[in-house]
């Protein structure tokens, strides 16, 4: 269980605050904050880089890049949710005449929803890795490296679940609390939600520096 790790992660760095700042100010501010969604987004692509050759502080912001970075990813997981809208459309018609058609329709759309979302993140980490479109591409690839892992992808799921539910949890309180705390919370769960995507990349033996200890644990 490696969601504790997750959290830990963001506190191991010296420029935590100034980055927290960053973060909170790209996301609140009306005037940036779809500026700063792409930003945050193409920031995380280089955590789950940074964190799968086994650095342990924050990198740096690279605005300019991080947007386009950012920019690129949102428009390319479009080939996997466009086509999910197109078939949720068709199923939903058939959902709604009920009886058996229907009750398949739902679980073949259940089925796909999980499918196709485990594929694009695939994607995302080996675009992270590489900044190569192409693993967007590589339906064939994702859905080979799914199936071959899906005692690691239950794994992924079940430490992801419990993270959010902890860090939902400290969210709500914070919020209600003093506002601030909350914020800072939002902020750690970003970052922490990255790394959690590199740790999905490292237990799929996507390339990366760090090497497996002999206690399953990562350098």
């Amino acid at each position: 269980m490696y969601f504790m790790d997750a959290i830990q992660y963001p506190f191991k760095s010296q420029g935590i605050w100034g980055k927290l700042a960053i973060v909170v100010l790209l996301l609140l501010i009306p005037i940036v904050s779809i500026f700063g969604a792409f930003v945050v987004l193409g920031y995380g692509m280089k955590i789950i880089r940074s964190v799968m050759e086994g650095e342990t502080e924050l990198p740096e912001f690279e605005f300019g890049a991080d947007f386009g970075r950012g920019l690129m990813v949102m428009l390319l997981t479009l080939v996997y949710t466009l086509p999910l809208v197109i078939v949720s459309f068709i199923l939903t018609g058939m959902m709604q005449n009920g009886g058996v058609l229907g009750i398949l329709a739902l679980l073949l759309y259940i089925v796909l929803s999980i499918v196709v979302g485990v594929m694009a993140m695939i994607a995302t980490v080996r675009y992270a890795i590489s900044e190569d479109s192409s693993a967007f591409f590589d339906f064939a690839g994702n859905f080979d490296l799914a199936q071959k892992n899906v005692g690691t992808l239950v794994m992924f799921y079940i430490n992801f679940i419990i993270f959010a539910v902890i860090m939902g949890i400290l969210m709500t309180i914070g919020f209600m609390l003093l506002f601030v705390p909350g914020l800072i919370v939002m902020g750690v769960a970003m970052f922490a939600n990255f790394y959690l995507y590199a740790r999905l990349g490292l237990e799929l033996g996507l390339e990366g520096k760090r090497k497996r200890k002999t206690d399953g644990s990562f350098a």
